[in-house]
Order: C-alpha cells, then structure tokens, then sequence
C-alpha cells in the first residue's frame, strides 16, 4: 500500500510531465499553426472535446462539446438554442440525460440512473437545466464576439455532407463573423464533391476511423494520430491552465 504523500507526489510528477509535453508541442507547431481565440465543438459526440483536451490540456466548457448531437435537429437549435431550455429532460443509464424533443444527450453529475433515488435524478436534471442556460448564454457570447473562431464538428456517413455543412455555414454566417469551419471526416469518406467545398471559411481534414460511439474517449477505438495531425495545424492562440479534472484524465 502506497504510504500518501508518495502517491500525492507521484501524481505530481506525471501531472507535470504532461503539462511539459503538451507546451513543448504547442511551442514546436505554434508558427505554422492555424491560431483561434474561441474554438467551438458542433458535434457530433465528445470525440472532438477528447482530442482537443489531450492535445492542449484545456477546453472551454461550450454548449455541444461534451454532448451527443442528432444533426436533424442541430439547425434548428443553432439557430434557437433556447429550445433546449423547453422539453422533458429524461435520466438513461451510463449517467447520460436525453433532451427529448431534440434527442440530444448530455452527461449528468452520476455515473449511472439505473439505480438512483428519484431526489438524485431530480437534483441533476435541475443541475442540467443551469448548465444549460449558462452554455447557451455563453454560446450567443461567442457568436456576438469579434474574436476569430473556430468551429468544428465531425461528418459521418448518415447525412448528406453538402446539405448539412451549407446549413450551417448560412447560420452561422447569419449569427457571427470572422470565423472558420473545420469539418471531420473519415478517410473512406474522401471524395471530389466534398474537397470541392474547401475554400477560405471551410477546412476538411481526415481521419482513418472515428472511435466507437460507445467509447470516444478510448485511444484503441479511435485514430490518435490523426486527431494529433489535425491538432498541430490548428489550436487555440495561448494555452490555458485546466481547472476541470475528467474521468479519462488520468490515461495516457
């Protein structure tokens, strides 16, 4: 058994170590990097939010990033983020609540509904409800900003590529400025008709495979190399200090 104060100081050691690689990296690519002073996640899971914490070692809460997404009702609410504020909010097992007139999913405080008290469930989902109208006001922020900006979110084979990406391309145009889109896609997913779509606003970059929808935050499931690639080519204008810890946090 490990006596405290050495595990405390161990935890030190590898927390300090990482915060060492990922500034050496950002140092390293910082001149040739694509710099944002907001970088927002549209969806489509937490996959995005995953990479870009393990890359950078920070993320701005924002309202999709550590959601589960339904893109047929993603315009809708871009263009009215309010209607996540009206609905009923419904507790699933593995800690995740469903809003459901838009079936989008955000994590809970527990880890799972299955089995918890009907005061637990009620006090997360009023919990959720104040996150919600903090991440909406704080999105609406973000769009009114002058700041440059990022916005990025994964494409997969279930939509159709072009309708979607002009959707939101003429939402956001309409709701802010000075701005970029980075669309994610999977290498099978290359072809002429989408890379005909790149120009001065929208970026598409590649990735082998996306994880499995059931475990986004696992290196084995997902394509770490190129989540690192497109991450060296595009990042935040200065590193933040994290003040969240997350449950993947302690993995490599």
């Amino acid at each position: 058994m490990k006596i405290p104060l050495l595990y405390e100081f161990e935890r030190f050691l590898l927390k300090y170590k990482k915060s060492l690689k990922i500034r050496l990296r950002y140092i390293y690519h910082r001149k040739h990097m694509k710099k944002y002073s907001q970088i927002i996640m549209l969806g489509k899971n937490c996959e995005v939010a995953f990479y870009f914490f393990r890359q950078f070692g920070f993320i701005d809460s924002n309202l999709f990033a550590w959601a589960y997404i339904r893109e047929e009702h993603m315009i809708s609410v871009l263009k009215h983020p309010d209607i996540l504020l009206n609905g009923e909010l419904c507790p699933l097992e593995h800690g995740m609540i469903k809003h459901i007139p838009t079936e989008f999913l955000f994590h809970g405080r527990s880890n799972d509904y299955t089995t918890a008290s009907k005061e637990t469930i009620q006090s997360d989902i009023d919990e959720l409800k104040s996150r919600l109208r903090y991440l909406i006001k704080k999105f609406t922020n973000y769009l009114n900003s002058n700041e440059k900006k990022l916005f990025i979110f994964t494409l997969r084979d279930n939509i159709n590529h072009e309708k979607y990406i002009s959707s939101i391309l003429e939402i956001l145009q309409s709701k802010t400025k000075n701005f970029n889109i980075l669309c994610i896609m999977e290498e099978k997913q290359h072809h002429n008709s989408i890379i005909s779509m790149q120009n001065d606003t929208i970026y598409f970059r590649f990735v082998n495979h996306f994880a499995d929808p059931d475990c986004v935050t696992s290196l084995e499931s997902g394509d770490p190399k190129g989540w690192k690639k497109i991450f060296n080519e595009f990042g935040p204008e200065c590193l933040k200090k994290s003040s969240k810890h997350f449950k993947f946090d302690s993995r490599d």
